[in-house]
């Protein structure tokens, strides 16, 4: 180891290999630049509409010289810790498995500059090469300290291995060793904090995922907290998983209340269908999640949920081509798996911002 998304929604952009980290710098301007025209019937009219332009932050002129860059760009993480702004991305030679894929963290101490007409100038703060498949880099910020989580994969071009996630700690402007966190193949997605408590959503199963509907066990969705940062237990401790199916990525975010709504990516299908299952749990009892009866059959890939204002929204892919389910209310099969698998891998995506409609559970 060396440590050195259109119609449907509410704006997209080109998802390249380039452009997967274009949204970092813009997330904060656009938002901060909304409109939007009410309209009664049209349930994204209450979301403030973004405006402005996309920049891209990866590759670019002003990244440190020792910060290799390869033709994928993506597997991405931003933090605003003490004044500045901690960016996390894998490079890589394709989006799949290489014994090539480095880890950069970089920060930017003026975060005013995302919003000027000015370079972005970035600071190498370190790198991690374990001659393997690293991805979902994840920041989060326990006790006036920042944490690092990724998780070590296989090298096989083809297949979706899982191991260990590890966990970095930054203090005194200096990155600790990686230490394992979780052994068991649990891949983290997200991490939130709500008041002092810090939350967690991981997967484990991961391995599943691609061996077609009804052929693999299903994933557990994992629903966590910690006192420390390092160690994890159940939101309710005698009911850790939430969710069990076809479901793994998974983002969440709570409303003005404190209720959590989450989505859900499920690739594999289970007996909700195929696309994503939309999740909700009451603010007194979070780990009891509820799911729509169907799956939504647009498939979020690569979820991102965050509060604007009163309202949560949703950045991840977009299929221009239709949704990734293409049997409707038809039973999930390992044939309709194929077929679905087929069509989406073949066609181009695009990188979307929703809206969460929360009254009626949609994204829109």
């Amino acid at each position: 180891m060396v440590q050195r998304q259109a119609e449907g929604n509410l704006g997209s952009v080109e998802a390249t290999g380039q452009s997967a980290l274009r949204w970092v710098a813009a997330l904060g301007v656009v938002l901060a630049a909304c409109s939007a025209t009410e309209r009664v019937d049209d349930p994204a009219a209450k979301f403030p509409k973004p405006t402005g332009e996309w920049r891209q932050v990866v590759p670019a002129a002003t990244l440190p010289a020792a910060v290799t860059t390869m033709a994928s760009n993506n597997n991405l993480d931003i933090a605003l810790f003490e004044g500045s702004i901690f960016l996390a991305f894998r490079t890589a030679p394709t989006h799949f498995a290489s014994d090539e894929v480095l880890l950069h963290i970089l920060r930017c101490d003026d975060p005013e500059s995302f919003a000027k007409d000015e370079p972005i100038v970035w600071h190498l703060e370190t790198t991690v090469d374990f001659d393997t498949d690293l991805r979902e880099p994840r920041f989060f910020v326990k006790d006036g300290k920042l944490f690092h989580y990724f998780v070590k994969l296989g090298t096989e071009l083809t297949a979706f291995e899982p191991g260990d996630t590890l966990a970095m700690v930054r203090e005194g402007g200096v990155w600790s060793a990686p230490v394992t966190v979780f052994a068991d193949g649990r891949i983290v997605w997200r991490t939130k904090t709500l008041g002092e408590r810090t939350y967690m959503t991981a997967y484990a199963g991961g391995e599943n995922i691609y061996q077609g509907r009804g052929t693999g066990d299903p994933l557990e969705l994992f629903f966590l907290t910690t006192a420390d940062g390092w160690t994890w237990t159940g939101v309710d401790p005698a009911r850790p998983v939430v969710v069990r199916g076809g479901i793994s990525e998974t983002d969440f975010e709570f409303d003005d209340k404190g209720d959590l709504y989450a989505v859900s990516r499920n690739e594999t299908g289970d007996e909700t269908g195929f696309g994503s299952r939309l999740c909700k749990a009451p603010a007194n009892d979070l780990a009891n999640w509820t799911c729509l009866p169907k799956s939504d059959p647009n498939k979020y890939d690569s979820p991102f949920m965050f509060k604007y204002g009163p309202h949560l929204y949703l950045i991840a892919r977009f299929n221009p081509g239709g949704p990734f389910d293409q049997f409707g209310s038809e039973p999930a099969t390992v044939e309709h798996w194929w077929i679905n698998e087929y069509r989406y891998s073949t066609t181009p995506k695009r990188t979307a911002l929703y809206g969460y409609d929360t009254e009626n559970m949609q994204i829109v």
